[in-house]
């Protein structure tokens, strides 16, 4: 990917600076190929555009290695960035949601809807604070607007297959749980609309790629952010990225 260089895009991979996050090794052969492809096709599509985007390549995210994760932002949002918010971990942001879920907690009533440690929670608590990204009210603990903390426009997957459209609708789906939109990438030039029909059904989008362009065969279902603590990471990781480099 050394001949992608867009100053409004960001490639992380195995290459990259640390900023927490841990990649697959890409495996050579024909599918790789088609997520280079699709980069340079994209990055080539975005030189103009006012936001930015950070392109991360087959990033562990839980259990699961997604091809594609694309997360675009206004970098102006980033200039309140606290440097503390680079030590926040996948824990302290499964206890952010919580406090964002039920509107405002104490500690106790995190531990009563969690596996965590009064310690751990106590922990996160204090990392969240300093971070800038609760507040205190009386007994309880808030957390603050998204428009504040949260900085990414939307979080779009992509999952490349040859032909395997089982494989290919299963992984898709299974990126649907963090992400804003979940896509497909195919290297079939007409699939049959009883396959079309079902990336349809499950809000899953699919493009091929003909040519020097991306053809988006239907778009994907969107979802709002942060769906939970990993949609939270990538805001995270992005964040790290920028005030790092």
């Amino acid at each position: 990917m050394e001949n992608v260089k867009v100053s409004n895009v960001a490639l992380i991979d195995t290459a990259s600076k640390d900023i927490g996050l841990k990649f697959r090794k890409p495996t050579v052969g024909p599918e790789l190929e088609m997520v280079h492809q699709f980069i340079e096709r994209f990055v080539d599509s975005y030189k103009n555009k006012q936001n930015r985007v950070s392109i991360f390549i087959e990033p562990l995210v839980e259990q699961a290695y997604p091809d594609i994760v694309i997360a675009e932002y206004n970098p102006k949002a980033i200039d309140q960035w606290r440097p503390s918010r680079n030590n926040i971990n996948v824990n302290d942001l499964k206890v952010l949601q919580n406090i964002r879920t039920l509107r405002g907690v104490n500690a106790n009533q995190i531990v009563d809807k969690t596996n965590f440690s009064y310690k751990t929670i106590l922990q996160a608590i204090e990392k969240l604070f300093d971070a800038g990204l609760i507040d205190r009210k009386g007994e309880r603990w808030v957390a603050k607007s998204l428009r504040d903390t949260y900085f990414l426009k939307s979080i779009v997957t992509v999952e490349a297959k040859l032909n395997q459209w089982d494989s290919l609708l299963n992984q898709a789906h299974a990126n649907k749980w963090f992400s804003s939109e979940s896509y497909a990438l195919s290297a079939v030039k007409q699939p049959k609309e009883t396959t079309l029909n079902r990336f349809r059904t499950n809000g899953i989008g699919l493009y091929r790629l003909n040519g020097n362009g991306i053809v988006e065969i239907h778009k994907a279902e969107k979802q709002a952010l942060p769906k939970n603590h990993i949609s939270w990471m990538f805001n995270e990781w992005v964040g790290r990225y920028e005030t790092l480099r």
